[in-house]
């Protein structure tokens, strides 16, 4: 949380608090989305951490027992087809944002503005249909409530990430009709360019160790001797000498990358925030079960999430 200093100090700083969020209705929902999607998050890190409560999806976590009733989850539904439900809403909201309030606010926003908002997007095109097109013929099933509430909360940071980067974050969008450029329209190149950097490498981790996971849980199922079947792990991919959940790293470091791009945003802020809530605790999960279950598995030396920390 400590990124969310400077962000919401510019706020106070700026009087889009103090002096315009009575009177500007969409300010006041896009602080509210900012506000309860971070609570959820907290709350969904803090049950995972603390109470072993996972939403259920996921590999092993969607048949793992829940201190929640399995009927609160809602009915079952094919997992790909619940994986395009949750993940596609992000793609759609993002692009709908710039459609729907006015297309000029992004043409007009700057250009490393616009590149952020397109890296956004093309993340969640991958994430909604190039990934689970990977995942061939799927006949799992799994709780209905998961991918809805995730459609919800993936729409909502879509909407406020990139409503900032093309109208609250900008100088026109300001109480007074002040010309001086905004900490995020005095982006340098240098934070420009490594930001960028630190995305693609985050994004090429994330995706070569989904690939991985991938075909590792193909060949694990194919393997006839159960001893050998139970001391598979994932390897192949120089992330996985350092921790568990290679992909979960990748992605965290995707964010990071993101919210040094769009810095002082306090929705990426919230967002990198929210995406550590969600995947700390599943990488956690799956860390602590293999040391159980995978015979040497602790003597590999590996973390959790992030090398050498957790």
């Amino acid at each position: 949380m400590m990124l969310l200093g400077p962000t919401l100090q510019y706020l106070f700083d700026h009087h889009y608090i103090n002096s315009r969020f009575t009177r500007d209705p969409e300010l006041r929902l896009w602080l509210f989305v900012i506000l309860f999607n971070t609570t959820l998050a907290t709350m969904a890190m803090v049950s995972g951490f603390f109470f072993n409560v996972l939403a259920p999806y996921g590999g092993t976590q969607s048949t793992q027992p829940s201190h929640i009733p399995t009927w609160m989850w809602g009915p079952k539904i094919n997992s790909k087809l619940g994986w395009y439900i949750m993940e596609l809403p992000a793609l759609f909201a993002a692009v709908g944002t710039v459609v729907y309030f006015d297309v000029e606010d992004y043409l007009h926003s700057p250009t490393h503005c616009q590149f952020a908002v397109g890296l956004y997007s093309v993340h969640y095109f991958n994430r909604g249909v190039l990934f689970p097109s990977k995942r061939g013929n799927v006949t799992s099933l799994e709780s209905s409530a998961t991918f809805v509430l995730g459609a919800f909360f993936n729409a909502g940071n879509a909407y406020a990430i990139v409503r900032y980067l093309t109208h609250f974050g900008l100088g026109t969008s300001l109480a007074t009709a002040a010309s001086a450029p905004t900490p995020l329209e005095q982006a340098t190149p240098f934070r420009i360019i490594g930001a960028t950097v630190v995305f693609f490498i985050g994004a090429g981790i994330n995706m070569i160790s989904d690939e991985l996971l991938l075909r590792f849980s193909h060949e694990k199922r194919l393997e006839p001797d159960p001893t050998v079947q139970q001391a598979m792990v994932p390897g192949g991919f120089f992330i996985f000498e350092y921790v568990t959940a290679g992909n979960y790293f990748g992605e965290l470091m995707e964010w990071l990358g993101f919210f040094w791009l769009t810095y002082p945003s306090p929705a990426s802020a919230c967002f990198l925030y929210m995406t550590f809530c969600n995947l700390a605790p599943r990488a956690w999960s799956r860390h602590q079960r293999y040391k159980r279950e995978i015979k040497g598995y602790t003597e590999l030396n590996r973390c959790a999430i992030i090398p050498f920390v957790l």
